[in-house]
Parts: C-alpha cells; sequence; structure tokens
C-alpha cells in the first residue's frame, strides 16, 4: 500500500518516456562544438516531441525540463571550470552556479513542453505542425530577455557548418534554422506515427523530402559586390589570463603584439584589429602605448582597433574598443553595451551576493549606450586621414565578446550603414573546452545573415576572416600566436532578415495565437487523427 504512490510518481514522471527526453537533449547537445555533429540537430527532437505526443501537460513541462538540463548540462559543461577557475569561488560554487544557470534555462524547455502536451490533447497530431514556432518562441526567444538575455545554444547555430542552411539565413536568421530543424523532426514523427490517417503521412513525408531538398540543394552563388577591396587583419597575441597581471609579462605582451602588427602592415593591412582588453595598459591613459603604435602605422596611414578598458570620467569603468588613428590619435571609442551576466556585472546582485567574487575579479563595468558602428565617416582604404566623401565611408559593425551572439544587435548596425562586421574578444577564460569554438560559430552565423565580411581578433583564438555566406576563409587554433589577414570588399546590400529581424518571431506568435485559438474551440472528442489520451 505505501508503495503504490511512489510506483505511479515512477510510471508518471519516470521510465522511458523519461529516457527519451533526456536522450533528446543529449542528441541536440552532440550537434554542437566539440563533438559537431550537425545532421544530429535535425532528428535530435524526434525523441522530444513523441514523448509530448502522450503527455499530460505537467508530465509535458517535466520532459521538456529533462531535456534542457541535459542539453545544457553537456552543452555548459565548461561553465563551471571557468568560474572555478578564473572566477576564485572554488569548484562546489562553480558547479553551483553552473547548475543554477542550467535549471534556468531549462525552464524555458519545460514551458515549450507544457504548451506542446496542452497542444496535443486538443488537436492531435495537427499540433505538430505549430511545434516549431512554438519551440522557437518559447524554448529559445524568450532566453532573449531575462537578467539581459542568454541566447547560447540556439539549435539553428549547430548548422555554422552546412552550406545549404546558412543560405538560408540572410532570410530567416538563426531563429529560422531552428524553425527548419524542429519543423523537420515535428513532421518526421507525424509522418511515422503508427496507425494514423495515410493523409497524415503523405503529408508529413513530402513536407520532410521538401526541406531535405531545399537544404541539400547546391548554394546559390552570392552575387559579387562591386567596390574596391580592403585589406584587414586580426591579431591574436596568445595571452594567457594567469599571465596577464604579471608584471613581468607586461612588456613581453605588448612587443608581441606590436610585432604581429609590423607583419600585418608588411602585408598591407589597412585595418588591424587587436583583441579585446589587448594590454594591461589603459590605451587612454597611456601616451607612450599610443605613440609606439602610431609610430607603426604613420608610414602606411593604416589605423587599429584596439580592446582597452576605459576609466568613465565621473567614475567607473567601460569594455571599450578605441580606433587609432596613423598618428596614435584616438579617433572613436565604442564602449561595450551588452555586459555578460556574471562575469563583467551581477543581475539581482542583492539577492546573488555569493556570486560578487567572481565580477569582482573581472571587473565591474559600466554599460555602454550607442550602437556598435565605427568609422562613419573614414574610407579605411585610403592612407590619408582626410574624412572621405559620402559614399566612399566604409564603417563598419564593432562587437565586443559576447555580444556578437545577439543577432538583432548585429543587424542594427548593418541598417545604419556597416559595410563590414568585426568583433574582438577574450575567450583566455574558457581554456581548452568547447566554448571558443561555440563562440566561434555564432560569429559565422552573424556574417550569413547580414551577407557580410566579418573579422574576429580573439586573445587566444579562434580568430578568423568570415566570408558574406558564411564561409570560413580563415581560422586560427587556440592559444597560439596567431595573425589572420585578409582581402574583403564592403558590401551595402540589405538582407530579408538585417530589413525585418523581428519578422519571424512575430509570425511564430500569430502561429501559437491561432494554434491557441483552435485548440480552445476544438472538439477534444470527435476530431480525427487525435493521439491516445494524455496520461493521467
Amino acid at each position: 500500500m505505501t508503495t503504490a504512490p511512489s510506483s505511479d510518481l515512477w510510471s508518471r514522471y519516470g521510465g522511458r518516456r523519461a529516457g527519451a527526453a533526456a536522450f533528446s537533449g543529449l542528441l541536440a547537445a552532440q550537434a554542437f562544438p566539440s563533438a559537431d555533429l550537425a545532421p544530429l540537430a535535425w532528428v535530435a527532437l524526434i525523441p522530444l516531441l513523441a514523448v509530448l505526443c502522450h503527455d499530460a501537460p505537467d508530465v509535458g513541462a517535466w520532459h521538456g525540463f529533462l531535456q534542457g538540463v541535459v542539453f545544457y548540462l553537456v552543452l555548459l559543461s565548461w561553465i563551471p571550470q571557468v568560474v572555478a577557475g578564473y572566477g576564485g569561488l572554488g569548484l562546489a560554487l562553480g558547479w553551483l552556479v553552473g547548475l543554477l544557470l542550467v535549471v534556468v534555462l531549462a525552464g524555458f524547455h519545460a514551458l515549450f513542453g507544457a504548451w506542446q502536451a496542452w497542444l496535443h490533447g486538443r488537436l492531435g497530431l495537427a499540433a505538430l505542425l505549430a511545434a516549431p514556432a512554438g519551440w522557437v518562441l518559447l524554448a529559445e526567444g524568450l532566453r532573449n530577455w531575462p537578467l539581459g538575455g542568454f541566447p547560447w545554444g540556439f539549435l539553428g547555430y549547430s548548422q555554422h557548418g552546412i552550406p545549404g542552411m546558412l543560405r538560408l539565413a540572410p532570410w530567416i536568421g538563426v531563429s529560422g534554422l531552428s524553425l527548419v530543424l524542429v519543423g523537420f523532426s515535428a513532421l518526421s514523427v507525424a509522418a511515422f506515427s503508427p496507425g494514423k490517417r495515410a493523409i497524415w503521412r503523405r503529408t508529413g513525408l513530402l513536407l520532410v523530402a521538401l526541406i531535405l531538398v531545399l537544404v541539400l540543394l547546391p548554394a546559390w552563388p552570392l552575387p559579387p559586390a562591386a567596390g574596391e577591396p580592403l585589406t584587414v587583419a586580426a591579431i591574436q597575441g596568445d595571452v594567457r589570463q594567469d599571465e596577464k597581471w604579471q608584471d613581468s609579462r607586461r612588456v613581453e605582451i605588448l612587443d608581441r603584439h606590436l610585432d604581429l602588427t609590423r607583419r600585418a602592415l608588411a602585408g598591407g593591412a589597412r585595418l588591424i584589429l587587436w583583441p579585446e582588453s589587448s594590454t594591461v595598459e589603459q590605451l587612454s591613459e597611456s601616451p607612450a602605448l599610443r605613440a609606439r603604435l602610431g609610430n607603426l602605422l604613420r608610414p602606411s596611414g593604416a589605423r587599429a582597433i584596439v580592446g582597452s578598458v576605459y576609466r568613465l570620467p565621473g567614475g567607473g569603468y567601460t569594455n571599450a574598443a578605441f580606433l587609432v588613428d596613423s598618428q596614435g590619435s584616438l579617433l572613436e571609442r565604442y564602449d561595450k553595451v551588452h555586459l555578460v551576466p556574471f562575469g563583467e556585472t551581477v543581475p539581482l546582485a542583492g539577492l546573488l551576493f555569493f556570486v560578487k567574487p567572481l565580477v569582482e575579479a573581472v571587473g565591474d563595468f559600466r554599460p555602454g549606450k550607442t550602437v556598435g558602428l565605427m568609422g562613419h565617416d573614414l574610407d579605411l582604404r585610403r592612407s590619408t586621414v582626410a574624412r572621405s566623401g559620402a559614399g566612399e565611408a566604409t564603417p563598419f559593425g564593432m562587437s565586443i565578446c559576447y555580444e556578437i551572439i545577439y543577432g538583432s544587435m548585429v543587424a542594427e548596425q548593418v541598417r545604419r550603414g556597416a559595410t563590414f562586421l568585426t568583433t574582438i574578444t577574450n575567450d583566455a577564460w574558457f581554456g581548452r573546452t568547447a566554448a571558443p569554438a561555440q563562440h566561434f560559430a555564432m560569429a559565422v552565423l552573424r556574417a550569413a545573415e547580414t551577407r557580410r565580411w566579418l573579422v574576429r581578433s580573439a586573445n587566444t583564438g579562434i580568430s578568423g576572416l568570415v566570408a558574406p555566406d558564411g564561409r570560413v576563409v580563415q581560422a586560427t587554433g587556440l592559444f597560439v600566436p596567431a595573425l589572420v589577414q585578409g582581402t574583403l570588399v564592403p558590401r551595402r546590400d540589405l538582407t530579408f532578415y538585417v530589413r525585418y529581424p523581428q519578422a519571424l518571431s512575430q509570425a511564430c506568435v500569430m502561429i501559437l495565437l491561432l494554434a491557441a485559438a483552435l485548440a480552445a474551440f476544438w472538439n477534444p472528442h470527435g476530431h480525427a487523427g487525435r493521439l491516445p489520451k494524455p496520461s493521467r
């Protein structure tokens, strides 16, 4: 008698269905670096969606949560190491912070699971048609908002190396790629569900085949951009985090960046990127550093981007990028707008007081207030320092570190005139984990979405040059000094995604509202194609 409740709980929340949900999370995680098995993303949600076909909403929420927990435990397995190693909190608190983040993020998957299970209970197999929109909006889209948002690991990012999928990015963005992937899984469940009407099977198989044809067809060639090319370079100084603050290494670190700059200038570079927080010296307060850099740039009239901390006149600091001219003068400054939660700032600091030491180890920064657009009136291809005329300027987008994962921010840069994209970062915190490759993959999608060249300078890697179609032209290894150098052509065309970055989200909202309305008025007992009664 006393074991019955326990048995009921296990049959309701455990067993094979729970295992299938967890397996779905594992499959999805393996589609990302470091495993990087992109094809798994096409089938990763099949086990979860099949399980949700038989769940009551509360059980669906549990299965969605379980899928999310496994997914984020694998995807973000590097977080405890980062928190413990560089935040000084110790391994126990590192795991506590990591697990807290996993639980919060998995909550969005629980919301999707509850919604999808409820919808199945009303509409049967027809509910699968709304699953892609539900996933994009509930499991991924809502993650853009709380505490500044954490859009890391959208399913579409797993396709960063698939040309056919990247071809779709200028139209639908990374969320649209997620929509396609979930749609394939949903239609597969509908097509192969036993005992259903033949129309569902035929429709599902037809749409699955259509998706495959669209994605696997050879990519249409990207229309070439007309105009004069620009030679750019990205410096990778390979400054380990534990070496950066050693007084004995300061001169060596600076000399390494200057030597790589000489090599870039010898190769004809007109714009040279130094990484985020390149050196310990604050560029705005170091005339000697500006003079040395200016002496290198002066003969060719080239410019440089240097990442450095900036002390605000009223107190506090910003994480900044400076545009330096050939005289060593600071032409422009961009202050990072989107600070890393628990890395550069602590949301809800009063409640999460135990995380404060992590931020103190890095620095408590103030956010910037302007869009990351630099070189507004400059033609970077010219050796003179004079302002260029209208139509010749080559303004560029600037994203510092974490900001590159926000597609809407980068789209805003392009709408405001960015002709190519740049991003500087310090990924030394991540060590030799999967995080640097995951971070780089997100930058690849920004290039593909906007059809802009992207130049990335990372302190310890991965630095690289990405073409407007998402093709990686150059990429460095981790923890090696390196120089990336290449030629790009500034572009001025605007993709559909850049013009309407919220269009897909708005369409998903409309689909969910329509599905909810149909579910509210649908006869829950008399319609065809209904799945078995949800578990009680």
